[in-house]
């Protein structure tokens, strides 16, 4: 199954390597435009606002980097049809960090044609998390073996999402070892999502031990469904103690399938106040099975 993530995190390209080489104390070109000057700062101490007023002018008078500055700042405050237009209007100038945020915001928009669009020209641009944006698109467009080619180009460029976004769509073309590389890589780099997905991956090549170890290392790293699957492993191997550990953990961020491994995990354990809570919860995050017990 193709699993759905929210595109976010920092990116160091364009005004956010200015940003991050003021906080470093690196001297940065003294050519950069004003807009960017002051944007990158506002982004660096984390004034979202400021670093839109900053970057907009900037982005109306043709200036692609403030164009990316600004859509940057627009993403993190949220306005994702405002992040989208100004992210398109800059990654058409050549910004890589207008193409990053434009896709993501149109991800998050739910059209995945523009995110595919837009994170296909950051790709090619060099910024490897537009790679894992358009991957992520793709696969909503059900247009896998696409999905799984960019997905590894920005893998290769150490983004970790482009990984799990590449294991997704080589799971839904049924290449369940290409899956299980792909996620591993990226695991390997410290990205929860694709210790999950490499995970899944496992448990279909029946190499639990691998599943098992891949899975608890995502839920550690923080991944939701990672932490469902090591709590569907251990279920399966009846070490229902474990089990409801990392099923508790996984519903703690949000999973309806960890919230139900939990349940069952419980149940078996005989403690029905926990069992009954864990269907709760899972009923409450839309899992329908899990409201009819």
């Amino acid at each position: 199954m193709t699993r759905q993530r929210m595109v976010a995190g920092v990116v160091i390209v364009g005004a956010l390597a200015h940003a991050a080489a003021l906080a470093a104390g690196t001297p940065v070109p003294d050519a950069e435009p004003p807009c960017l000057t002051r944007a990158a700062a506002a982004l660096n101490a984390g004034d979202n606002k400021k670093a839109l007023e900053a970057a907009r002018p900037g982005c109306d008078k043709g200036v692609a980097a403030c164009c990316g500055a600004a859509s940057a700042a627009s993403y993190r405050l949220k306005d994702y049809a405002d992040a989208a237009a100004l992210g398109a209007q800059g990654c058409k100038a050549g910004d890589v960090t207008a193409c990053v945020y434009g896709a993501a915001a149109f991800q998050n928009l739910k059209k995945h044609e523009e995110a595919a669009r837009l994170g296909a020209a950051g790709c090619d641009l060099g910024g490897a998390p537009a790679c894992g944006t358009a991957a992520a698109a793709l696969n909503n467009l059900k247009k896998h073996a696409e999905a799984a080619a960019i997905g590894l180009r920005g893998c290769d460029g150490r983004d970790g999402f482009s990984c799990a976004y590449a294991a997704d769509a080589f799971i839904e073309l049924g290449q369940i070892e290409k899956s299980a590389e792909a996620g591993e890589k990226g695991c390997a780099i410290g990205n929860g999502a694709s210790c999950a997905s490499a995970g899944a991956a496992y448990v279909e090549l029946k190499r639990l031990d691998k599943a098992l170890d891949l899975s608890a290392r995502g839920c550690d790293a923080g991944d939701a469904l990672a932490c469902a699957g090591a709590a569907a492993v251990y279920l399966s191997g009846n070490n229902n103690a474990k089990a409801a550990a990392y099923g508790s953990k996984g519903c703690d961020k949000g999973s309806a399938t960890a919230c139900r491994a939990a349940a069952a995990a419980y149940q078996k354990l005989k403690n029905r106040a926990r069992s009954a809570e864990m269907y709760l919860r899972c009923c409450t995050l839309g899992d329908l099975e899990c409201c009819k017990k």
